[in-house]
């Protein structure tokens, strides 16, 4: 029976490969047929209009002569107003003549604008659309997200270096912090009903100059990201400002935001996404050091985090082990530095040690207070207090409420391990 069934398949393979051709060919032209009629939306800007929103896509466009989404394409930019976000969407979708495809969406940026009202409920069309990734990545702007999406042209951002690969990498070095907007709703509304988000800055790189640079001078410099040059004498290399705002929110509504470097350090040191990063110590006076700045890299740092009650208060603490820290300069002030790169001396490497601790000590306590101080829960004690310590959480919150915040302190315990 077997060889009955071979030779019959012997025979007709004709008939399968015929059959193969008849099902799967046509399939093909049909599919790149509807990759011809999309455009790929690589990221979003969201502003409130007078009524409803303004929203802006940066897209994916390919040039003449090649394959949709393919080699070639070029990064444009293209604005619609609706009554909401989704009907913002359709009409750059109708705009362009294709179907605006959000699968490859990496970030969404909201204008300041977007804080007077509760941002979580308005970004609800991103948590409910299937096709949209949720864990695109959230950004908030100082200004018109329009004007500062834009600005990512001059970036020479590529097809595949987007913008979230950026952040992501800044992040990884103890500079950005970046909240996939799903994290953020459930963040809203979650046991602490607190959220932070990071901000965007985006300045041309000649901002700060008195004079502009000549057209030449502007084609030869090269963009901070890609490696390119401008394509035009009139276009300006931008690059991303390096310390950018945190904002923090209740309930999905903005509260406050931090702005001074310190309150930010101390977020991104408390927080276990980076494990490796630079700091610099200010205005040291100790031993052969006057008014010295030194520069510190680090390429190992984990975080441990409990809670504690004592007297029926929680304490948040946090533990941070720092290893692998290299002394890559110091500047001494009115004194000779014949003897500080010494790697076998003790009195430096001891000092060195004891400052940068207290630094990123004063740094976390610095931000936990501020965020404290309008009762925003921005390193989530009640979630921790919760799942470590149930009892006396349950206690503690029945006595305070929403004020939960009220009594409760931050331990920042560094062990700094292996200076030179």
């Amino acid at each position: 029976m077997l060889k009955k069934i071979k030779r019959f398949f012997k025979k007709r393979s004709w008939l399968l490969l015929l059959f193969a051709c008849l099902v799967f060919i046509p399939q093909s032209f049909n599919y790149q047929s509807k990759l011809n009629m999309r455009v790929l939306v690589s990221g979003i800007a969201i502003d409130k209009a007078e009524s409803g929103y303004e929203v802006t896509a940066q897209v994916i466009m390919p040039t003449p002569g090649s394959e949709s989404g393919g080699s070639g394409a070029r990064l444009d930019f293209i604005s619609e107003k609706g009554d909401s976000i989704a009907e913002g969407i359709q009409k750059i979708a109708y705009k362009i003549g294709k179907t605006a495809g959000l699968s490859h969406t990496s970030f969404v940026m909201v204008g300041d604008s977007m804080l007077e009202e509760n941002l979580a409920s308005s970004l609800d069309y991103f948590a409910r659309d299937a096709k949209v990734n949720p864990s695109l990545m959230l950004l908030i702007c100082d200004g018109a997200a329009k004007e500062m999406i834009k600005g990512t042209k001059n970036l020479e951002l590529s097809v595949g270096v987007g913008l979230q690969k950026v952040f992501i990498y800044k992040q990884s070095s103890l500079n950005a912090l970046v909240i996939p907007l799903e994290e953020f709703i459930n963040d809203s509304f979650g046991l602490a009903k607190s959220a932070m988000v990071g901000g965007i800055s985006i300045d041309p790189e000649d901002k700060e100059e008195e004079t502009k640079p000549s057209s030449q001078e502007q084609s030869s410099q090269g963009a901070e990201l890609g490696g390119g040059s401008s394509s035009s004498s009139e276009e300006k290399n931008a690059r991303i400002k390096f310390y950018n705002d945190i904002y923090y929110f209740k309930e999905g509504k903005y509260v406050n935001k931090m702005s001074d470097e310190k309150e930010i350090l101390g977020v991104y040191l408390a927080e276990t996404f980076s494990n490796s990063g630079d700091f610099k110590l200010e205005h040291i006076n100790d031993g052969m050091l006057n008014d010295a700045t030194i520069g510190l890299s680090f390429t190992n740092k984990s975080n441990k985090v409990n809670i504690r009650f004592e007297n029926g208060k929680p304490i948040l603490v946090l533990n941070i082990k720092i290893k692998d820290v290299q002394i890559v300069e110091i500047l001494n002030k009115d004194k000779p530095s014949v003897n500080l790169y010494d790697e076998q001396d003790e009195e430096l490497l001891k000092i060195v040690k004891e400052k940068f601790s207290e630094k990123i000590e004063e740094y976390i306590t610095k931000a936990f207070n501020k965020a404290k101080t309008d009762n925003v829960d921005i390193f989530n004690i009640s979630e921790r207090a919760y799942q470590l310590d149930y009892k006396n959480w349950k206690k503690y919150q029945e006595e305070n409420g929403e004020n939960f915040l009220k009594d409760a302190t931050i331990e920042v315990n560094v062990k700094i391990v292996n200076i030179n």
